[in-house]
């Protein structure tokens, strides 16, 4: 089944002590009990986070690990996600064989990633690291749908028409709040995507993006240049942002797209990677109305939006087999590479989905 997934509370906790293993079990298992889950898949999902955080450290040297809460309607759940830089797996089925291990331990941390969760998935290449998640749901009752609403850091979303949407936004390193933001609205079988940021970057570039997201929330959903529009007009009393909106109909096969300012697209399909249109200005301070484009959408096509804060110097041939994986997959690989050290940082995957 295809769901349509809010992660509406994130937790980020980086790797870098063995200490921060029993942190991350510790997180991981009150995030479980926040959403009501019983003792024994509250156990699961600690095993699980003690498992994935301590292959980021003892095999990576450190990374990433976020913490997502799911939500599909009534049905709730979770998601672990992890980030590093290490050596990669040469062979990732022999790595999930019970008893094979590379740091000299018992084995068999990949093989219990795999049992104890619902749906797992990684992407590993030795020289260059590994990411992978875990997702759990806590019941099965059946999935309705709701507008997204901006959230910092990781979460996935699957609207109907099997169109599956994962972004990263962070601050910079170093700052708590960050001024790019992203969010969804679904109308019927067309999924609207909103990236934004702020001028500069961190609490100043904050509202300026904070009010970029309520006005897309709000506005109708005729098309993305004119959304841009009220954008334009409804951000003359912040700092300023730049800001890129998408609507993407898989049922029609095609892609709406429209922006303003240094927000990079790309539409990947089999025939190859296209860079989408992009206009000079700022939205709220000088901008020229926006030019709509009109793209195919074809059942292979991946839609990848990102902030300046991730470099836009990368190429798919890098990474063989990667829009093969989630998008929660493709979406941390990229972050991982890509983003800079001195801005926010936002990137946004769509394609249609798989199932979870």
């Amino acid at each position: 089944m295809h769901h349509a997934m809010d992660a509406t509370t994130v937790e980020v906790i980086a790797i870098r002590e063995h200490t921060h293993v029993a942190e991350t079990r510790r997180r991981a298992s009150a995030l479980a009990r926040r959403h009501g889950a019983g003792e024994t898949r509250e156990a699961q999902i600690a095993i699980v986070a003690s498992e994935i955080a301590s292959n980021v450290f003892k095999h990576a040297g450190g990374g990433l690990v976020f913490l997502l809460s799911l939500r599909d309607g009534e049905r709730t759940g979770m998601e672990i996600v992890a980030s590093d830089k290490g050596p990669g797996m040469q062979n990732v089925s022999q790595c999930l064989t019970d008893g094979y291990s590379t740091a000299g331990t018992m084995g068999g941390g990949l093989g219990a990633i795999v049992r104890q969760s619902d749906a797992w998935d990684i992407f590993s290449q030795p020289g260059r690291g590994t990411v992978s998640h875990a997702r759990f749901w806590f019941d099965d009752r059946p999935a309705s749908s709701s507008v997204v609403p901006a959230t910092r850091a990781i979460r996935t979303v699957r609207p109907p028409a099997q169109l599956e949407i994962s972004g990263i936004t962070m601050p910079k390193i170093g700052q708590d709040i960050s001024g790019d933001c992203w969010a969804v609205r679904r109308a019927g079988q067309v999924s609207w995507i909103l990236v934004a940021d702020g001028l500069g970057h961190g609490p100043l570039a904050a509202p300026a993006a904070q009010r970029a997201t309520e006005i897309f929330e709000s506005s109708p959903l005729d098309s993305p240049a004119e959304i841009l529009a009220r954008l334009h007009q409804g951000l003359r009393q912040t700092r300023g942002a730049v800001a890129a909106v998408a609507a993407v109909d898989p049922v029609a096969g095609e892609l709406r797209y429209a922006s303003i300012g240094n927000i990079n697209g790309l539409r990947i399909d089999e025939a190859g990677t296209q860079h989408l249109v992009v206009q000079d200005g700022t939205l709220g301070y000088q901008a020229r109305p926006a030019r709509e484009q009109r793209y195919a959408w074809t059942p292979t096509s991946t839609l990848i939006m990102n902030s300046d804060g991730l470099s836009s110097r990368w190429n798919l041939r890098d990474y063989p087999g990667l829009l093969m994986r989630t998008g929660s997959l493709v979406a941390a690989a990229l972050f991982r590479d890509l983003r800079r050290d001195n801005d926010d940082a936002t990137i946004v995957v769509a394609r249609n989905g798989r199932p979870s």
